[in-house]
């Protein structure tokens, strides 16, 4: 299991969102230490005098310090990464869709049963996504894969469709190996058109004889 690893996408958004959240790290870092501070302090002077601030200040309750533009920094781009880049409003400057939840449909592979009919499975593909990081982790009935590397290229906001492309690794148990030649986990790979609410994608691995399919997903509703 990977765990959250970066994405790519075909922009400069992020370098733009990097830049933005300094400019203002340092906006509010200057209002802070040159204007709210010595505001504070000069109420707190004139209500308690000059000693009693002194005193204060030297039980380290009460500090009329600054704070660092670089530390401030860290905290904003904490949470504009995890939460405030999935608003629409600023989605509308990023363009990076949010792809986040629990899609579920039906997967068909190459490979056939006895009968010569593709073998068909329930798939759900649950998307764990910040603005800079994502995990796609691939439930079947009895195997699931997690993506190692991801992409999202193409983003038309218009129609709210992109492509959605992740390597990942397949943990798969005894039950999910068909053929004596298969080892029970491999690597593939998955691409995937999303429009709106639905994805239809296609994968295919490295097992030898190889497979490859093609699945259908939708966005399940909170």
């Amino acid at each position: 299991m990977a765990g959250l690893t970066p994405y790519s996408i075909d922009s400069d958004a992020r370098k733009k969102a990097l830049l933005a959240t300094a400019a203002v790290s340092m906006l509010f870092a200057i209002l802070f230490n040159h204007v709210l501070v010595p505001s504070l302090r000069s109420i707190t002077e004139k209500a308690l005098g000059q000693d009693m601030v002194d005193i204060i200040g030297a039980t380290g309750l009460v500090s009329f310090g600054g704070i660092g533009a670089l530390a401030l920094f860290g905290v904003l781009w904490g949470i504009f990464d995890k939460y405030l880049w999935k608003r629409p409003f600023i989605q509308r400057f990023h363009g990076i869709p949010d792809l986040n939840g629990e899609w579920c449909g039906e997967l068909i592979s190459s490979f056939k049963d006895g009968s010569g009919i593709n073998k068909s499975c329930p798939m759900r593909l649950i998307i764990t996504q910040t603005f800079s990081k994502m995990q796609c982790q691939s439930i079947y009935p009895s195997s699931c894969s997690y993506s190692s590397i991801a992409c999202i290229q193409g983003y038309n906001p218009e129609t709210q469709s992109c492509l959605l492309e992740y390597a990942y690794g397949n943990e798969a148990g005894e039950s999910s190996v068909i053929e004596a030649s298969w080892e029970s986990d491999h690597l593939g790979f998955s691409r995937i058109r999303c429009i709106a609410d639905k994805m239809d994608g296609q994968y295919f691995t490295n097992r030898t004889p190889g497979t490859k399919g093609t699945f259908s997903l939708r966005r399940k509703l909170p």
